[in-house]
């Protein structure tokens, strides 16, 4: 162990430790088996995450997930961050426990990279510790256990502005290689963690506000003759270590814009945006924190405490720290013009990919990373202040604390609610019965009231099919913001009468006379369906028919909290279309198939399949291989050309061969599903999910580690040639 190490752990060492026990005894209930009761965490995050491991211990890449809305990309989807590195631990040893650990990690890592931040900003270790325990204990961060891909990409933010102010000092000093320096290669990995953390929105804002920091810091250390040169050289470490990262981070960037363009999610309105902006009352609340009661709007909660508001003005009556303070306010406030809801519009057609995100107001998160920050510079001052007057060294660290305190006074108010996941399962006996039958299930809540807050009672059975991944059953319905825009769109057109969506959510329910149901191959019904009144809710939906419905399903298990009923007819997984209709539009295509017989199938003009002739065999079997692979086996031999029709949304990346390895045409069926134009004499079709952008994400992401790797190695042979 060197000297300089041994200092560092005999000086800093007790006040990183400070900083991972205090997140543990305040969270000490996700190491004692309990999961953050919001309905992001068990209706998506975890379950969709224990999706992943489970197919990461069967050798399977989680690519696809086919238990959440009859099949839908997994790994594409940002939120579950599959090629996150902290979440490894989690896909190794899948657990409520690891998932804590995984969830502590990232508010210590939080704190430590403000800590070393700060200290490289204002030098006094206590002043540090202050910013680091107001950082992790604002109100924001405590809040974010709700959004969990928020705070773990939050937790970058403090650790990319440290990056930033060693890249500025190189290139403000003018450097050899300062374009390629220490600071920009690590800005590079941790701006490439942040974007695989599964949260696009903060990188956005983290984006647009870190080159302003990161150019300021250069402009200010730079003398005055030389400023314009270390703009340029400071712009060019921004861009290097930002295509850098995107670079790194292309193995989940290129799937999820190829996902994205498939998504029915667009363009938010420009009425929705002003009023998902920040205004009203949280004008004020967002800053100074909240006094009353009621559920608190998490997007809104951005208050560092009044202790450090009161000691961001100190922190400029010192030459020191004030250019760095003035400029972190600078970003501050910018971060709250931002977030301002009266501005979004304008904000939208400025800045691009503005209006792509919902909740305009989340751009308020850079300021409860900045404001700590310069809370710490006012620290330092302070903790100066009394050195001078040679007042007792205690004396300062009380005043700190007792000012860390106005940040404290919140947390009680802030959400802080647990529950054992075992809450959630659905009766073992129903779920047997459903994965033992390999058929899917539609939930019914009698309520017809998907509740915003998950403690409701009635969010149990509203659940169900989230937790489906849980069980190993196949959901028809499911969760998720990212609709695959032909299943999106089916669900308008389908039957006319599909009326619910889960409160800022994208799962749909639908009526259960649906013969968008039949194509899903939906059997099963969880829940009292003759308590279904969406007119009830939704005026002028009209009924849905819950007397035809009661002839078409029967009660299999009458339990009252888990209710199963079946529909009578068979619907399989796949089955060969006896005729096809031509149509001209893909709306056409959807109307029609979805009020006709669903075995019949529309094709867009273009995508005609030739007419049937001869003899139909029939489908034998048609199982999932593993969870990206699907086959379907005939009875006897095609005698000429046909269609496979397969219960699977249509999705780019879907390949199929038959027994010969030959590839297979793909076209949407009834605009929806997997449609198989099969050549004669095919017994056997294998569907695989192999999405281009996932092999095109890998190559680069490859290339990018190694171009890392080499840079490291150069800079490792400079340092030991000075």
């Amino acid at each position: 162990m060197t000297a300089r190490l041994r200092t560092f752990l005999r000086h800093d060492g007790p006040l990183l430790l400070v900083l991972v026990v205090a997140p543990v005894l305040y969270w000490w209930p996700l190491l004692a088996g309990y999961l953050p009761d919001f309905m992001d965490v068990v209706a998506q995050l975890y379950p969709m995450r224990l999706e992943a491991a489970r197919q990461f211990h069967s050798g399977t890449l989680p690519l696809w997930m086919p238990t959440l809305l009859s099949g839908t990309p997994l790994a594409a989807d940002p939120q579950i961050a599959v090629w996150y590195p902290p979440l490894w631990l989690l896909f190794l040893v899948p657990g409520v426990l690891t998932n804590g650990l995984v969830i502590l990690f990232h508010y210590v890592w939080a704190g430590w990279g403000m800590y070393a931040w700060t200290r490289r900003l204002g030098h006094w270790r206590s002043a540090a510790l202050f910013a680091a325990l107001a950082f992790q204990f604002g109100s924001m961060m405590v809040s974010r256990i709700a959004l969990q891909p928020h705070l773990f990409a939050v937790a970058w933010v403090p650790w990319i502005f440290l990056s930033a102010e060693f890249a500025a000092h190189a290139a403000a000093h003018q450097r050899r290689g300062a374009w390629r320096s220490g600071g920009v290669l690590a800005a590079s990995v941790f701006i490439a963690l942040q974007l695989l953390a599964g949260a696009p929105q903060i990188s956005y804002y983290t984006a647009i506000l870190l080159p302003i920091y990161w150019l300021g810091r250069a402009f200010q250390q730079a003398p005055k003759r030389r400023r314009g040169r270390v703009l340029a050289l400071a712009a060019a470490q921004g861009l290097a270590a930002g295509a850098l990262a995107a670079a790194l981070a292309a193995i989940q960037l290129l799937p999820t814009l190829d996902f994205l363009d498939q998504a029915s999610r667009g363009e938010i309105g420009l009425d929705q945006l002003r009023t998902q902006g920040l205004g009203g009352s949280f004008l004020w609340t967002s800053l100074i924190g909240f006094s009353g009661t009621p559920l608190e709007d998490t997007d809104s909660i951005n208050a560092i405490g009044f202790g450090a508001l009161a000691l961001i003005p100190l922190a400029l009556f010192r030459r020191k720290t004030a250019k760095p303070a003035i400029l972190l306010l600078v970003i501050g406030v910018l971060s709250y013009v931002l977030a301002l809801g009266v501005l979004a519009p304008v904000w939208a057609k400025i800045l691009p990919l503005y209006d792509g995100f919902h909740a305009p107001r989340r751009a308020l998160i850079i300021w409860s990373v900045v404001g700590p920050a310069a809370a710490g510079l006012g620290a330092a001052n302070l903790i100066v202040f009394f050195r001078r007057r040679r007042l007792p060294r205690i004396a300062a660290i009380a005043a700190l604390m007792i000012l860390l305190g106005g940040g404290v006074w919140i947390l009680p108010r802030l959400e802080r609610v647990f529950t054992t996941p075992e809450r959630f399962d659905p009766d073992p006996e129903i779920a047997s019965i459903i994965r033992d039958s390999g058929r899917r299930f539609l939930t019914l809540d009698p309520t017809m009231a998907y509740s915003y807050d998950s403690r409701r009672p009635d969010f149990g059975l509203s659940l169900l099919p989230d937790l489906a991944a849980w069980q190993d059953v196949q959901d028809a319905q499911g969760y998720n913001p990212l609709l695959l825009e032909r299943y999106a769109v089916a669900t308008r057109f389908g039957s006319g009468r599909v009326i619910q969506l889960y409160p800022s959510h994208g799962a749909f329910m639908t009526n259960p006379n649906s013969n968008l149901l039949r194509v899903l191959a939906v059997q099963h019904l969880v829940g009292r369906w003759d308590y279904f009144r969406p007119e009830y809710r939704f005026p002028g939906t009209g009924g849905i028919g819950i007397e035809q419905l009661a002839q078409n399903v029967e009660v299999i298990v009458d339990n009252p909290r888990w209710p199963l009923s079946r529909f009578k007819e068979d619907r399989p997984m796949a089955w060969i279309v006896p005729r096809a209709v031509a149509v001209e539009t893909p709306e056409q295509a959807l109307r029609g198939a979805m009020a006709n017989d669903p075995y019949e199938i529309a094709f867009v003009e273009s995508e005609i399949a030739p007419w049937l002739r001869g003899a139909i065999p029939a489908v034998t079997s048609a199982e999932w291989v593993d969870a990206r692979t699907f086959d379907v086996t005939l009875e006897s031999p095609l005698p000429d050309i046909a269609t496979v029709v397969v219960s699977i949304p249509w999705c780019r990346g879907w390949q199929a061969e038959n027994e010969n390895g030959d590839l297979l045409e793909l076209v949407p069926a009834d605009g929806v599903i997997i449609g198989i134009l099969a050549d004669p004499g095919t017994t056997m079709i294998r569907l695989r999910y192999e999405p281009k952008s996932f092999q095109q994400g890998v190559m680069i992401t490859f290339g990018a580690l190694l171009l890392l790797g080499a840079g490291l190695a150069k800079r490792r042979r400079e340092c030991y040639s000075r």
